[in-house]
């Protein structure tokens, strides 16, 4: 019923009275090994055993599980008698009884869902190599872990990038069969703070640059699915700038911790349920938090826990935590009804999860209907709201201004505009140099440029 006792028991050395310390024993089988034992040539042993259960009568070589729920196991090879035999080794496990017909008045809570999700940042529009070279390796990353798991990866890209990526046949071949199952993030073509955007006015401008960029992923990658439903909030978001998102069709956001505490509120709220943030025009926007688990994710913590354990222990332990913390937040939460959870996996800085971790727990997932791995894009329709201790649902204040200001280049854009608009009126309607002058002017609001590099562009447009 602790999710902290879990860690304790679980691996392949653990001290036969970490057992003790949660609980009495519920039932015990032994066997003989020798018959079972099978010495490979390296001289290494399997021990393969198969056990069955009771959920009523308690026989001897059945292991009694009276009652839906997570059961540590301790395994003991002993030699001699099977009380006073001498331990040789204790190892131990946990398994879930799940809720079945003989379960009158159970009922078994919904799946939590699991959502990998990447970010691949956006871009400075002058980056040099280096930069560029970063980027590319992340991206690379994040398509390698959708093309290594069979679960769907949540992928937020620049465009441009993904279409650097498909830029010949060939390449665009491989790239749509590594995300055949997966789905990219809907982004402007070029880096655009929606929050900027919003408090300068540009909405339409955003609006314009988020279409091209969906167009552009839709020319990349046609048999890829693009979706709005979800935003990978990488930066602090404003009240006006998820306004705009809802707008657009948004139906929620992930935040990193991280984010949600240097803008929202020190206090993490849970991060297996939406909290609602509240909008200028009285609606809200469900937000979900990344899960804690993000830490262990990393490719340098995957190192560690697997120097460790192995990748199936590892999975073992990370859902039994998952599904006992479930159900002690159940039990006390203020709902008479089990809410529907889901949490994010992904790493703190949003880059890619271990993909030898995710394996093992999607491998793992396969074998209980308590848990699932989803597409991100789906778990608005699947996650409840947490509520409050007066069964309300909990609201959070965004800030009310982030990102970048944009008003002094909105202002140098609107007179450029303004000059370009009386050039084209001296010029024949199907002149091609007035709807480059457009998208260009869109462009140039992009966070992408700073303040000094955005000037010399505008001297250079309107010099053309």
């Amino acid at each position: 019923t602790d999710a902290d006792d879990v860690a304790r028991v679980v691996g392949g050395a653990i001290d036969p009275d970490a057992f003790r310390a949660i609980s009495d024993a519920v039932d015990g089988v032994a066997f003989d090994a020798r018959p079972v034992l099978v010495v490979n040539d390296d001289g290494t042993a399997n021990l393969t055993l198969d056990i069955e259960t009771d959920v009523v009568d308690s026989i001897e070589t059945r292991l009694k599980l009276e009652q839906p729920g997570v059961y540590p196991l301790r395994i003991q090879l002993r030699l001699g008698d099977r009380d006073d035999g001498i331990v040789i080794a204790t190892a131990g496990t946990v398994i879930q009884r799940v809720g079945g017909a003989v379960d009158t008045g159970f009922d078994a809570p919904p799946p939590i869902d699991l959502a990998v999700v990447t970010a691949t940042p956006g871009l400075p529009l002058d980056a040099g190599e280096p930069t560029l070279d970063l980027a590319r390796a992340r991206l690379d990353d994040a398509v390698e872990l959708a093309e290594t798991i069979t679960s769907p990866v949540t992928l937020q890209v620049p465009p441009t990038m993904v279409a650097e990526n498909a830029s010949t046949p060939e390449d665009a071949e491989r790239l749509a069969n590594a995300l055949a199952d997966d789905e990219l993030v809907a982004l402007p073509i070029v880096p655009l703070d929606v929050s900027s955007a919003a408090a300068a006015g540009e909405a339409e401008s955003f609006t314009r640059l988020l279409t091209a960029g969906e167009d552009l992923l839709a020319d990349a990658l046609p048999t890829t699915s693009s979706t709005r439903d979800v935003w990978i909030a990488t930066d602090p978001l404003s009240a006006e700038g998820a306004q705009l998102l809802r707008d657009l069709g948004t139906r929620f956001v992930v935040i990193p911790d991280e984010v949600y505490t240097s803008s929202i509120d020190d206090d993490v709220p849970p991060t297996d349920l939406f909290v609602e943030a509240e909008l200028p025009d009285g609606g809200t926007l469900p937000v979900l938090v990344v899960d804690p688990l993000a830490s262990e994710l990393t490719v340098a913590a995957g190192e560690r826990a697997l120097a460790e354990s192995t990748a199936t222990e590892w999975a073992v332990e990370t859902l039994a935590e998952l599904l006992v913390e479930q159900s002690g937040d159940d039990a006390s939460a203020p709902s008479a009804s089990a809410p529907r959870r889901s949490r994010v996996l992904t790493t703190p800085d949003l880059s890619s999860p271990d993909a030898r971790l995710i394996g093992a727990l999607e491998g793992l997932a396969a074998t209980t209907p308590a848990v699932r791995f989803s597409p991100a894009s789906t778990l608005i329709g699947r996650t409840d709201v947490a509520l409050d201790a007066s069964d309300e649902p909990v609201i959070v204040q965004l800030p009310d201004r982030a990102g970048p200001s944009l008003d002094a280049r909105v202002e140098l854009i609107d007179l450029t505009r303004l000059e370009l608009n009386s050039a084209a009126s001296m010029l024949p309607d199907d002149d091609p140099r007035v709807a480059v002058w457009a998208t260009t002017l869109d462009t140039l609001i992009s966070t992408g440029y700073t303040d000094d590099q955005a000037p010399v562009s505008y001297t250079h447009l309107r010099a053309h």
